[in-house]
């Protein structure tokens, strides 16, 4: 029987360049995911540790220092190409990254240096990847429907997986590496679960009929837990490959965190010891879910003016600036951290779901700033938004304010600074 990763079947590496190569000086730009798709796979990741946030801005992956709010490195792909696709392994010390060239580099990323690329055999471009628990693999998910694995230590490609139809948007390893389980999906919203030692496609998980945006597991790694536009969640047990228990959640769900056991939520709901998970998606609120009896415990509160996301019963809006796109859980200090539409990420202390800190990664174009506060300790920003943002400039903090359903044309600020208006379309 097959125990470890150096018992897995090996493969030729085609084309390897193992030679250093320097990353280019780069001007650094906060993340402008803006011309990136849903679909395309690439979304923000956060450092074990969870002091950097890394996130995509065209040939370039940026890395965000939480504590100071600033851009801290920024690696970029000598060839100017477009990343599709980054992954961050378990224990930080390694960055790969894919281009529209197909190509895989591996980087230092805190000596924004490249210590080795190679082909990344697909015939198209890389639509998402990720390490394993052990940062010795690294999978590969491809839009010509396959999946490659890669052992990144002994550099050779261990396996090419065959049978996604259409474009592989999600990859993940099963997080108890004993059981060398990789877990896909593609087009069809199956969920394909592959075991490693034989190389072959276990079983396809059906319950979605439209894309699946996420996975989380418990931490006995016998439940799975599944989110998808198709606005339902599906509790799954891994022991008999079944679906226990479908959710729905009325709503386009992009992010799904299970909350961790034996802690005090009750100031979100959670009444008992029964499986309980954070959704996120396209009502741009985080909302808390019993899995046995699908019911919704705890709907966050924006504080706002507005009406919510959907502004009819079961009508949203696909470009809303607040629906939420990512969702990640920073298990060290208790915190979750969501992407919104607008490439704004917020980070929400547990178990109260409070706003710790916001970071603004997209503005397009500014129309109007005025100084703000005592001694002009901030400024406030009117962008091509329906949002305003209040910096504050010796953190970098903001505060996101809503109120205007249009963009924000002028602002004037009166009473010392201390109050200030604004106008919109």
């Amino acid at each position: 029987m097959l125990n470890t990763v150096d018992d897995l079947p090996r493969a030729d590496l085609q084309n390897i360049d193992t030679r250093a190569t320097s990353a280019k000086d780069v001007f650094l730009v906060f993340a402008d995911l803006k011309n990136q798709k849903q679909t395309d796979g690439v979304k923000g990741t956060i450092s074990k540790d969870e002091k950097h946030i890394f996130c995509t801005c065209g040939s370039r992956v940026n890395v965000l220092e939480i504590s100071t709010g600033k851009i801290v490195h920024s690696v970029e792909h000598d060839d100017q190409e477009d990343i599709t696709s980054f992954a961050l392994s378990c224990d930080d010390e390694l960055l790969v990254t894919a281009s529209r060239a197909l190509l895989l580099k591996q980087w230092d990323w805190r000596q924004a240096q490249c210590t080795r690329s190679w082909r990344a055999i697909h015939t198209v471009p890389v639509a998402s990847m990720t390490f394993d628990s052990t940062s010795t693999l690294l999978a590969t998910g491809g839009c010509d429907g396959t999946i490659k694995i890669w052992d990144v230590v002994k550099q050779y490609c261990t396996h090419n997986l065959k049978g996604s139809s259409g474009v592989v948007h999600l990859v993940q390893f099963h997080p108890d590496i004993s059981r060398l389980q990789l877990f896909s999906s593609s087009l069809d919203c199956g969920i394909r679960l592959w075991d490693l030692r034989s190389s072959q496609c276990v079983c396809v998980l059906q319950s979605h009929y439209s894309t699946v945006t996420s996975l989380c597991f418990s931490p006995d790694g016998g439940t799975m837990v599944s989110s998808g536009r198709d606005k339902i969640c599906t509790v799954w047990d891994l022991g008999t490959q079944k679906a226990k228990r479908t959710v729905p959640v009325y709503e386009a769900v992009e992010g799904v965190v299970l909350l961790p056991e034996n802690q005090d939520f009750s100031q979100i709901g959670v009444k008992s010891k029964d499986l309980h998970f954070i959704t996120a998606g396209s009502k741009g609120v985080l909302r808390v879910w019993e899995a046995s009896t699908a019911r919704c415990v705890y709907t966050q509160t924006l504080a706002s003016t507005l009406t919510p996301v959907s502004g009819e019963e079961g009508e949203e809006k696909d470009d809303d600036p607040r629906s939420l796109t990512h969702l990640l859980h920073l298990p060290t200090s208790s915190r979750l951290a969501a992407v919104t539409a607008e490439h704004n990420i917020m980070l929400y202390q547990l178990p109260g779901l409070t706003t710790q800190q916001q970071f603004v990664g997209y503005s397009d174009e500014v129309l109007d700033v005025k100084f703000l506060g005592k001694g002009d300790s901030h400024i406030v920003v009117a962008t091509n938004s329906c949002q305003l943002k209040v910096f504050e400039l010796l953190t970098n903090s903001c505060q996101i304010l809503y109120g205007h359903t249009d963009t924000v044309l002028s602002l004037d600020v009166f009473k010392k600074g201390s109050l200030f208006a604004s106008c919109a379309k």
